[in-house]
């Protein structure tokens, strides 16, 4: 489970600031699978490790589109969400 929440946080990552706070959530869901995987013998610890490292991954990427953003917006001096949305539609 942990694992496909962080495979699927890899394309939510390319939507700002959506995209940080989905990768937070996948990353604890994962970090609870591993510890809960860690402390019973009977779990394999793999996934939930895999998981704990995509969603690092997802949470790098989606700091980077968010930065990215908000500094194109700061660019454009946009005051507004309209002239910022207009001004990302724009140069994009």
């Amino acid at each position: 489970m942990a694992l496909v929440l962080a495979v699927m946080s890899l394309p939510a990552a390319l939507m700002p600031v959506l995209g940080v706070v989905i990768a937070v959530v996948v990353l604890l869901v994962g970090l609870v699978a591993l510890v809960r995987a860690v402390r019973v013998e009977d779990i394999s610890w793999t996934y939930p490790a895999i998981a704990v490292v995509v969603a690092v991954l997802a949470l790098g990427a989606s700091t980077m589109v968010t930065n990215a953003a908000q500094d194109r917006i700061r660019d454009c001096g946009a005051t507004t969400a309209e002239q910022a949305e207009n001004c990302l539609r724009d140069n994009s």
